[in-house]
């Protein structure tokens, strides 16, 4: 997973090996500088537990956000063995999921061991852990102040980000939520088949299903007034938001496409194929080089 902070020369980025990783980013020339690893047992002094808090997004609720306690000794960013998703050192297995919230300043990740970390920036300070997941969270999403996190344990679950990561609601899914994508009051996302789910916020009544795909759904991204798919059935379809009605289909992949972002007028995909390609606003490919970047940044 990768996120990129807004007006920032930096890049996180979370592995397998269950680190994440921080880089400056530099002159072209220059390249990417590794800054330091953020590791999950690194911790901190503790937190007042949060006071109550009103659910803005419904559902049933779950746990809730675990302050760190003061360390048994002093411990500092490095490498460490990786988790094995129940316990032990490290962010618990691989980084799913990457999110930050601006407002706050804090780093969110999603683990295989279906814990969310939450670290202060620009210390990166481990400040919470949030449980309440069965299973990997493969999804992050903020949406004003609520987190919505997506699961392989079949559940979107809500935090309160005012309220320090406190539970404040859970939907349940037909299958493992593989992609989740927020548009004003609108949750939209791929839980296990081939169609798309859109719910209607705070109430999660369902507003839409969208059909089409012939494969599980891997990737979501919205930009403006359109919604981009990404499928195992090897293609990329772009979806009108409101009328929800498939405008275009792109093919040209050889493999799942698990990866979207639409960056001004380049949408950029990457699948299992092991490439990355780039269409312009007529669904046209164009060759993926760092130029192509610089012009779509």
């Amino acid at each position: 997973s990768l996120r990129a902070p807004a007006g920032e020369p930096l890049l996180f980025s979370g592995s397998d090996d269950g680190l994440i990783k921080v880089w400056r980013i530099g002159p072209a020339e220059h390249g990417c500088k590794l800054q330091t690893s953020l590791l999950g047992h690194c911790m901190q002094p503790a937190l007042k537990p949060p006071p109550p808090a009103a659910a803005n997004c419904r559902g049933t609720g779950g746990s809730g956000a675990e302050p760190e306690g003061p360390p048994s000794r002093p411990q500092s960013a490095g490498l460490v063995p990786r988790g094995s998703g129940s316990g032990g050192s490290g962010t618990g297995g691989g980084i799913l999921s990457l999110a930050v919230d601006y407002t706050r300043g804090w780093l969110l990740a999603g683990s295989h061991g279906a814990i969310i970390y939450v670290w202060a920036l620009p210390a990166y300070t481990l400040l919470l852990k949030l449980r309440g997941h069965r299973s990997a969270v493969k999804q992050l999403v903020l949406h004003g102040d609520c987190l919505l996190s997506g699961s392989y344990d079949r559940t979107i679950k809500m935090w309160s980000m005012q309220h320090r990561g406190q539970s404040i609601g859970s939907i349940s899914t037909r299958g493992s939520v593989w992609a989740l994508a927020v548009h004003q009051s609108l949750a939209i996302g791929a839980v296990g088949d081939s169609s798309i789910k859109v719910w209607s916020l705070p109430g999660w009544s369902m507003a839409a299903t969208l059909s089409g795909h012939r494969g599980l759904v891997l990737a979501l991204d919205v930009q403006g007034d359109r919604l981009f798919s990404g499928s195992d059935d090897r293609s990329v379809r772009i979806w009108r938001l409101g009328s929800w009605r498939c405008e275009r289909v792109l093919t040209g992949h050889n493999g799942g496409v698990v990866g979207l972002r639409v960056i001004n007028d380049c949408l950029i995909s990457a699948s299992n194929d092991s490439f990355i390609k780039v269409w312009s606003s007529s669904g046209m490919q164009r060759p993926f080089t760092a130029a192509t970047c610089s012009r779509a940044r």
